[in-house]
């Protein structure tokens, strides 16, 4: 199961699970449940629950990608 960042996001929110869960309609317990990585959301709950804590659903439910690194490669120098 992927982790997520409903907790993080939820408390920076100042919304405790109860507000949470009367928000995107589901039980209290449920959330903590999302939270802790017991069970997944359905879609159409993360998409709730992106728009209440006013993030994307990739924020809150998938790793940010990691910035490409690039090197410093140059080209071999042609003999004359």
């Amino acid at each position: 199961m992927l982790a997520n960042k409903i907790k993080l996001y939820r408390e920076s929110a100042g919304l405790t699970r109860s507000q949470l869960a009367k928000a995107i309609e589901v039980d209290r317990t449920l959330v903590w449940r999302y939270e802790h990585n017991k069970c997944q959301p359905r879609d159409e709950i993360k998409i709730r629950i992106a728009k209440v804590l006013k993030k994307t659903v990739g924020e809150i439910f998938f790793s940010q990608p990691v910035a490409l690194q690039t090197t410093n490669i140059t080209p071999e120098r042609r003999s004359r």
